[in-house]
This record gives C-alpha cells, sequence and structure tokens, in this order.
C-alpha cells in the first residue's frame, strides 16, 4: 500500500498527459488538474484499513446470516442438543420454553414477512403513480429494509425521496 501511495501522483500526471492527446482528454485532465490531490494523499493512506473493515463487517453479516440458516433448516437437532447441555434439573422446564420461544419467533417472522410485503407494495405502488424513476426497485429496497427495526424505513426512504427531488 505504502508503495502505491508513491507511485500514484507519478501515474496520475501520466494519465493527464495521456488524457491531453484527446479533445475530451484534454478538457477533462484541466479540470482534474485544478484539484489539488496531493491533500487527498493522507486520506487515501487510510483506505486500506477502510477495506479491510468493510471486508469484516460483510464477513460478519454472512456469518450471521448462514449460521441462522444452517439453525432454522433442522432446529430440532440444535433444540435437543441445547436440552443436553443444560442441568438436567432444568430441562423439564426448558423444554416448553423452547417450544413456546420457537412459535412466538415463527409467528414473529410472518408478521414481519406480512409487514415487508405490505410496505414493499404501498411504496413501489406510490412512487409509481408518482413517475418516480427505479420504483420497482425502491419498492424492494424499502422491503428489505423494514426487517431493520427504525433505521431500516428511515434508510429505505432516502434515495426514494433524492430521486423524488431529482424528478
Amino acid at each position: 500500500a505504502v508503495e502505491a501511495m508513491r507511485l500514484l501522483p507519478q501515474a496520475l500526471y501520466d494519465l493527464q498527459q495521456n488524457l491531453r492527446g484527446t479533445p475530451l482528454g484534454s478538457k477533462i485532465a484541466s479540470d482534474a488538474s485544478s484539484l489539488n490531490l496531493q491533500s487527498a494523499l493522507p486520506a487515501l493512506m487510510h483506505l486500506p484499513g477502510y477495506a479491510i473493515s468493510v471486508a469484516q463487517a460483510v464477513a460478519d453479516i454472512l456469518i450471521v446470516v448462514f449460521g441462522g440458516l444452517f439453525i432454522a433448516v433442522h432446529p430440532a437437532g440444535h433444540r435437543s442438543a441445547f436440552l443436553a447441555l443444560a442441568a438436567p434439573a432444568w430441562r423439564a422446564r426448558l423444554g416448553p420454553f423452547l417450544d413456546d420461544c420457537g412459535s412466538l419467533l415463527r409467528r414473529w417472522l410472518i408478521a414481519q414477512l406480512i409487514a415487508m410485503v405490505t410496505v414493499g407494495l404501498l411504496t413501489g405502488a406510490g412512487l409509481m403513480a408518482l413517475g418516480v424513476p427505479a420504483a420497482v426497485a425502491l419498492g424492494l429496497f424499502a422491503a428489505a429494509a423494514e426487517f431493520v427495526p427504525i433505521a431500516g424505513p428511515i434508510a429505505s426512504a432516502i434515495p426514494a425521496l433524492l430521486l423524488a427531488s431529482l424528478h
């Protein structure tokens, strides 16, 4: 990364020289030369660290999703393994408790799915009626974001509001 940062100014200069050979490139190069790229280099030095953080977050999300799916495929086996870990005196009460938790979680997921479909359909239909571009994609995004409490609906509104204000 340090070697790349050392070579970056020369690479940018070479790119500007190559771009000046065409009319459009000359315009782009003159606009780019007015930028102070040297001041951006310290921020670019932190780019590998940011990339690692993003990759780690993506890996964490994938682990949680696939771990949840792995448990959801065969819940009875995981339930019996969990009960085997519990103290024998607790197993008689823990079994029905786990069954109740599983039933409530199943109902909550069904309610979430209904809310997601409703929000997605109404958002997509409303944006289509308003003539906002990419209404279907924004409706799908709103449906997916509805699963995240509080922040999801807010996050799904931002792109829709931006596209609606530009249109």
